[in-house]
């Protein structure tokens, strides 16, 4: 005998008082349902990441494969921000008496980034340059339009194409990755700067470790643009 029937056997109560059956109008489900987590139990739908990353990037290496340059500036969001896309400046005719266009300069866009669990959220977005000095055919130059990484995603590699010359800087494509609400990464996608040039000979990729994103970008200017050393540090929640 369960305790709740010796209790009811004992106890000078009406019968009908002793009942363990599911009431009238309720389900099996409405019953269990008093089983359910509540409360710190509960899977947690109200998690929230604020993305972030690590204060200090690691070099993973070089896009571009100019050995000339040598203004190195960094670039680099407001330590509460991602980098969230990139453009360059294009010259708008064949550079050093070639025949072929090359970047004088290039454009990061930065904002916050809030992972919840509807989804990523980019905030407002700001931008920030680096341009060589000029000359030599790297002017006049037009900025392309922005690769944008969609909502929710950061900047995480860089590829460019250098040409038959194979030390101009053109036909580039940025990697966004998503992140989850813990931090982690999710998937990668391509997205090319549109307006960059069509070019498929001496590639340079850089690409993150997985789970890190781009912090900072130090490009390597002279009278374009020679080369983009890029740093990397691992994503976290803020």
């Amino acid at each position: 005998m369960n305790l709740n029937a010796a209790l009811c056997s004992s106890a000078l109560l009406v019968a009908s008082a002793c009942q363990f059956t599911t009431p009238i109008g309720a389900t099996q489900n409405d019953a269990q349902a008093d089983d359910a987590p509540t409360g710190s139990d509960a899977p947690n739908s109200n998690l929230t990441c604020r993305v972030g990353a690590g204060l200090i990037g690691s070099d993973e290496g070089q896009v571009g494969l100019s050995t000339g340059g040598g203004t190195k500036t960094a670039l680099a969001c407001l330590t509460t921000d991602r980098i969230i896309g990139v453009a360059l400046y294009m010259s708008q005719q064949p550079v050093n008496g070639g025949d072929t266009d090359s970047a004088q300069g290039i454009r990061i866009a930065c904002a916050p980034i809030t992972i919840d669990h509807s989804g990523g959220h980019t905030g407002a977005v700001y931008t920030m340059d680096v341009v060589g000095f000029g000359g030599s055919g790297f002017t006049p130059a037009a900025l392309t339009g922005l690769a944008e990484c969609a909502d929710g995603e950061a900047v995480t590699g860089l590829q460019v194409y250098g040409s038959h010359y194979g030390n101009l800087f053109l036909s580039a494509t940025i990697y966004c990755t998503g992140v989850d609400v813990t931090g982690q990464s999710t998937t990668t996608t391509a997205v090319p700067i549109a307006g960059s040039g069509a070019d498929t000979m001496n590639p340079s990729q850089v690409s993150c470790p997985k789970n890190d994103q781009i912090v900072t970008l130090v490009p390597d200017t002279g009278a374009g643009l020679d080369s983009v050393e890029v740093f990397c540090a691992p994503t976290k929640c803020n």
